[in-house]
């Protein structure tokens, strides 16, 4: 079996240099890039494989890090952030272990689990109950255990990842308003998910900054899956009135999808005669015709910056959250000046 040392007589260095660079923490500790491309070779010409059992053993620190999610979360942003996550634990020598979370009545089981395995430390991505946000919370300082929240504000006291979803609505809208369009109803979730209630408290605030009003019965909400016929409905009543609105500006690219192929069954064509923005960049939303315009949110950079934030405070004892990252709008063919009537 190649041992560590056989590799560092064979690179003409020393165990501690093999280490580090085979750990990933040559960057860290100044070593040549020239000296840590030939322990690689050398290591893979050996074929060294590190024994990271024995490595936790003797350390006592796992090298691994766990991602919680619900099940019904595992969609498309969730999963740019774990796999960014998790090539930037790999880069930094840890392994990221992703783990979903089938119910509110599993979550305890499921987390003691979790917590017996002895991770690095925890990222928990997106909605959980407060009960189960608390007790996760409670469980992680118990074992002295880096928690870090993604995608979700948990105030001051919880180091946390998120996007600015206030300044995201506030592009949106200022969007639509530039374009000449003065009425805009609003189509989101249930108000079940945080999201939802936070950008439309941010929507109603935009509108007002512009001087539009929003008007109750031009605030649709339904279910994330479901609820067709009431949200055709819906749309049928406000968009056929003779004042009726000229935009949508809908809580995610989800609602807005759907909120497009609705209007265009009713005759309501987009964008000629409804604009509509979405909010989050799916790739689906490239995908669509119309091109939906949309907030693009970066999912990468959150997942990146969530590893930093745990191992910083793993290894340095350094808490760096709260932290609340820009979105960007991208117009696309969902948008246009209102028609002339």
């Amino acid at each position: 079996m190649v041992t560590l040392k056989d590799v560092a007589e064979a690179a003409g260095v020393s165990k501690s240099t093999v280490s580090a660079v085979l750990c990933g923490q040559d960057g860290k500790l100044g070593i040549k890039e020239e000296t840590s491309r030939r322990v690689r070779l050398v290591a893979a010409r050996l074929r060294y494989r590190r024994n990271g059992i024995a490595a936790q053993m003797k350390s006592g620190r796992s090298a691994t890090l766990v991602m919680l999610m619900r099940r019904t979360d595992a969609t498309e942003f969730s999963l740019q952030a774990a796999v960014a996550a998790g090539s930037e634990a790999e880069r930094r020598g840890y392994f990221l272990k992703i783990v979903l979370i089938d119910s509110a009545e599993s979550f305890g089981l499921q987390v003691d689990h979790i917590l017996g395995q002895c991770p690095a430390a925890v990222l928990c991505w997106g909605e959980i109950g407060a009960c189960e946000a608390e007790l996760l919370c409670r469980l992680c300082g118990e074992c002295a255990l880096p928690l870090v929240m993604l995608d979700r504000s948990y105030g001051p006291g919880v180091n946390s990842i998120c996007t600015d979803d206030e300044d995201g609505i506030r592009q949106a809208v200022a969007h639509l308003v530039g374009l000449g369009h003065r009425r805009i109803a609003h189509y989101t979730d249930d108000f079940a998910a945080q999201f939802a209630v936070v950008r439309f408290a941010a929507f109603r605030a935009a509108m007002r900054e512009h001087g539009l009003v929003v008007r109750d019965d031009e605030v649709i909400t339904s279910k994330a899956t479901g609820e067709h016929e009431k949200v055709r409905a819906a749309f049928s009543r406000i968009f056929s009135a003779p004042d009726a609105p000229t935009a949508l500006c809908c809580g995610s690219d989800c609602f807005a999808l759907n909120a497009v192929m609705i209007l265009q069954a009713l005759g309501l064509r987009v964008p000629d005669r409804v604009s509509v923005t979405g909010y989050g960049n799916l790739s689906l939303a490239h995908l669509a015709s119309p091109r939906l315009t949309t907030l693009s949110q970066p999912f990468e950079e959150m997942g990146v910056r969530a590893v930093d934030f745990a191992l910083a405070e793993l290894e340095s004892g350094t808490r760096s959250g709260p932290a609340v990252l820009k979105t960007r709008l991208l117009p696309g063919e969902s948008t246009a000046p209102p028609a002339i009537s």
